[in-house]
């Protein structure tokens, strides 16, 4: 009896200890740790220092870390602080191209993995009393109705409406009813048809494509254009065009926006800028985008497939930590000198890619890279990739309070599940559960768990296998798939969990 007495009493104790020792649950101490990083004379300003009182009422514990000259000079603090997330409050002015690199390296920098180290934004406006605004109000939002100009996965959504950047002069508009209606042709220029869905439905998301500067947005096909005017947005009926309505009203409501494809967008080069006026009177609470010309695409496009593929499984901020440890992996495997560089993007002018591969010539970055051909088709793949991966890795910026929960309403019969463990002192299990054996043999996109509590000396057990990431704060599975006819993935790791 004693004997039957002490199994019961360990298996309870091993019961416990996985229920509430995993390393993701909400209650461990790192799972709401914060710092605000800002600039010595931003915070002497009385009007900037309310931000960081904002931000300190929604975040009670967090840390305030001061930095002058450069931005990485916060590296020692926040290398001690370890925070899961980091608030960058930043006047307009200072919020250069450069400055997003900077913030990019230093949060990769803040431990000895070349991962990124914390979910991050850029607190911004054209004001200090702006800025404050977007950490106004509720603390989370169930994307449900989107105006997009390209096309997103509208089946997740209740309503939304799609100016197409694939068919010149077609859109597409899903009702209130669930019906979608198709139209072959434009009735009006585009930018009319877009602010008045932006009016009448009040949207949460705003994804947009096509040409791009810092001050506004073309509709596909130069079939209108979106103008960052007096602290809004102004429609005209084509690029450089004329006016062709009023100017957008104030929009309190929470939303986010997401230029995925369009180059400079993400550029904060003022307070006139269109991250001031999204990040502003038009109620955007988080953005990313990019501070460059885009044409490679994965900092956009691979972080909205995160974000949509898994309906409500990641948030918007937790799509684009996810997708910036994919880069980081991928180029580092490509080209390990290249992934150390740190290429410069002057904040001056448009850079262009034939600049930075001038500057990993310079560096001679390529005897890293595995290429026996250069000139074939394989060899110029891989430098493609290699400079791609390069140019995005440092160059899309997030605004917005990282905390803020943006995601999709989940899916009833979600495609995959997972559930992460503790199974001894330093032990873990992730499971990934497929819907079925069929699903499983499929596989499915891109898994992670991000932890709530770090772990040290991290190693994987089982299965050991090239294709899941194990660091200290996250666990990444590329392509989770089971060949032996079951439906889950089981995957067993080391790791001291840090206090």
């Amino acid at each position: 009896m004693k004997h039957l007495l002490t199994l019961a009493t360990c298996a309870c104790a091993l019961t416990c200890l996985a229920e509430s020792s995993a390393l993701d649950v909400t209650s461990n101490p790192r799972a709401q740790s914060y710092a605000i990083v800002i600039e010595s004379e931003t915070k002497a300003d009385p009007a900037w220092a309310k931000v960081i009182e904002a931000l300190q009422a929604k975040h009670p514990n967090a840390t305030v870390v001061e930095w002058t000259g450069n931005v990485e000079a916060a590296q020692t603090a926040l290398s001690k602080a370890m925070p899961r997330y980091i608030a960058f409050v930043s006047q307009p002015e200072k919020t250069t191209r450069t400055f997003v690199c900077d913030v990019h390296r230093l949060t990769r920098r803040l431990d000895g993995d070349p991962y990124i180290d914390a979910q991050w934004g850029i607190i911004t406006g054209a004001t200090a009393e702006l800025a404050m605004a977007t950490l106004a109000g509720p603390t989370k939002l169930t994307v449900q109705n989107a105006l997009n100009t390209t096309g997103i996965n509208d089946g997740i959504l209740s309503r939304s409406l799609t100016i197409s950047d694939g068919a010149k002069g077609t859109w597409r508009e899903k009702q209130a009813d669930g019906k979608t209606v198709e139209y072959a042709k434009l009735d009006r220029p585009a930018a009319s048809i877009w602010a008045d869905f932006f009016n009448e439905v009040k949207p949460d998301l705003m994804v947009t494509s096509s040409h791009g500067f810092q001050h506004g947005f073309e509709t596909p096909f130069g079939s209108g254009f979106l103008l960052a005017h007096k602290g809004t947005l102004l429609p005209l009926d084509k690029p450089n065009g004329k006016p062709i309505g009023e100017a957008l009203p104030e929009s309190p409501n929470p939303k986010v926006y997401f230029p995925v494809g369009n180059c400079l967008v993400g550029h904060c080069d003022g307070p006139k800028s269109l991250v001031c006026v999204m990040m502003g009177k038009l109620g955007v609470r988080q953005m990313a985008g990019y501070t460059v010309v885009t044409w490679f695409g994965r900092g956009g496009w691979d972080m909205l497939g995160t974000w949509q593929s898994l309906p409500g499984r990641n948030n918007f901020s937790e799509s684009f930590f996810i997708n910036q440890v994919r880069m980081v992996e991928d180029l580092n495997k490509l080209c390990p000198d290249a992934g150390k560089f740190s290429p410069q993007f002057p904040n001056d002018g448009n850079p262009e890619p034939e600049m930075l591969l001038t500057q990993l010539s310079q560096a001679n970055v390529w005897k890293s890279a595995k290429i026996t051909n250069p000139r074939s088709k394989e060899g110029q793949e891989a430098v493609k990739q290699i400079l791609g991966l390069t140019w995005d890795r440092d160059t899309v910026a997030f605004y917005g309070d990282p905390t803020f929960d943006a995601r999709f309403t989940v899916s009833k019969n979600p495609e995959v599940t997972t559930e992460l463990q503790r199974t001894g002192t330093r032990t873990h299990r992730l499971t990934v559960h497929f819907a079925n054996a069929s699903a499983a043999a499929k596989g499915a996109p891109d898994v992670a768990v991000l932890f709530t509590q770090r772990i040290a000396n991290g190693k994987l057990t089982k299965p050991t296998t090239a294709n899941t990431i194990l660091a200290d704060d996250f666990i990444l599975v590329r392509s989770p798939k089971c060949t032996d006819g079951n439906k889950d993935l089981v995957i067993d790791f080391e790791g001291d969990v840090l206090p």
